[in-house]
């Protein structure tokens, strides 16, 4: 398999080998969804909660004396036999939803999502970024948005929809994050730090040539 290098201009310079991959299965599909439903339910709140009869306001008095007066004894207004009172058994806001995914399913799965962005040709590297994104003129700090978006616009030439991308880098580069700071379809992520939700939400995966060495080694 070839993966195209794209150079400064975004042209396909050459042409890098990558061994071929195996075909994606079924199996693997499941473990992919299985990883990022364990991701998305790391990522949930509880926010229904039933307050107790501890948290209900009011109560602190005995409403009356225990004995002498036929009814049956009462400590508290807030009980929840009473209207008005705690609930028993309803919702907590303490409640968890994390899934354990052990770390050699999830290296796999991302593997396999890689793979996937390389055999559809959604895996680009760049020798670099356009020198003038890293220049710093009066009033910028180098990475210009309106040339950021003609790049990317340039080398990803897709008809229809925007295509969301994610940029991956080896390492921090403040003009990038400057230049796609307001770009809706962009979002970046150090490379060290990809989980498979990324990189299925994102129909990209930009990176340069350290980046794809990198991955290359995690495949």
């Amino acid at each position: 398999m070839q993966i195209k290098i794209y150079n400064q201009k975004g042209e396909a310079q050459t042409t890098e080998e990558l061994p071929e991959f195996n075909k994606i299965t079924e199996a693997d599909k499941k473990l992919v969804s299985q990883v990022i439903i364990a991701y998305l339910s790391s990522k949930r709140k509880p926010i229904a909660h039933a307050k107790t009869r501890g948290e209900v306001r009011g109560g602190g008095r005995k409403p009356w004396k225990q004995k002498g007066t036929g009814r049956a004894r009462a400590g508290s207004i807030r009980s929840p036999l009473w209207r008005g009172g705690g609930a028993i058994f309803g919702p907590q806001k303490t409640r968890k939803f994390e899934k354990k995914i052990n770390k050699k399913i999830r290296r796999k799965a991302l593997s396999i999502v890689l793979k996937d962005k390389a055999i559809t040709n959604h895996l680009i590297i760049l020798e670099d970024f356009p020198s003038s994104f890293q220049k710093e003129g009066a009033g910028r700090r180098g990475g210009k948005t309106k040339e950021m978006s003609i790049f990317l616009k340039k080398i990803i030439q897709n008809k229809g929809r925007t295509s969301q991308i994610l940029i991956a880098l080896p390492k921090k580069e403040n003009f990038v994050l400057t230049a796609i700071k307001n770009l809706p379809y962009v979002e970046s992520s150090p490379l060290d730090s990809l989980n498979v939700y990324q990189l299925i939400k994102n129909d990209y995966l930009l990176t340069n040539r350290k980046g794809f060495e990198e991955i290359k080694n995690y495949l």
